[in-house]
């Protein structure tokens, strides 16, 4: 099995907890959108929440994508990740993510939902996240190598009707 570093439980509990402020403030702005609002002022809300916690800086900024823009398509450069001045209406999907950094400790996460609506469609995704989570445990508790697990999660993804944007996202 691949071992990418040793941590303490203190550490880990860190992570954690930077992990948890992270989710905390994807979820306050979730619950302060309106429609009309723009991915932009979407993003720099989570980032003024952030900032007037304790996080001394951030992986990255936040990114807020809405509707079509969170299927990464016809994003040919890195600069078409950044949020811009689509607006939120009903129904519309949206992706917020963020890593906010607190004394070295960082956490990269994302959050999906769908803005004041039902969606079929996400609903299957969270359901073949479900097996995805249970599939990368298991499969980290058996050992496998992370490239292989990589793969197995990618035709999971495809067998349940989706394309990974993984490899689309900005590095």
């Amino acid at each position: 099995m691949q071992q990418i570093a040793n941590f303490t439980q203190a550490e880990l509990a860190r992570f954690k907890q930077v992990q948890a402020l992270a989710y905390e403030a994807v979820q306050t702005v979730e619950q302060q959108l309106h429609e009309g609002m723009t991915e932009k002022q979407a993003a720099q809300m989570i980032a003024d929440y952030l900032e007037e916690r304790e996080v001394d800086s951030f992986f990255h900024k936040p990114f807020a994508w809405f509707g079509p823009r969170t299927a990464f398509t016809n994003f040919w450069s890195a600069f078409h990740f950044f949020p811009t001045d689509k607006k939120l209406t009903k129904g519309l999907p949206v992706i917020l993510d963020v890593a906010p950094t607190i004394g070295g400790y960082t956490a990269d996460i994302g959050y999906s939902f769908t803005f004041k609506g039902e969606s079929p469609v996400m609903e299957k995704m969270k359901e073949t996240l479900a097996i995805i989570r249970k599939h990368i445990l298991q499969k980290v508790k058996e050992g496998t190598d992370f490239a292989d697990i990589y793969r197995s999660v990618d035709d999971i993804i495809a067998e349940n009707g989706f394309r990974n944007a993984h490899q689309v996202y900005p590095r």
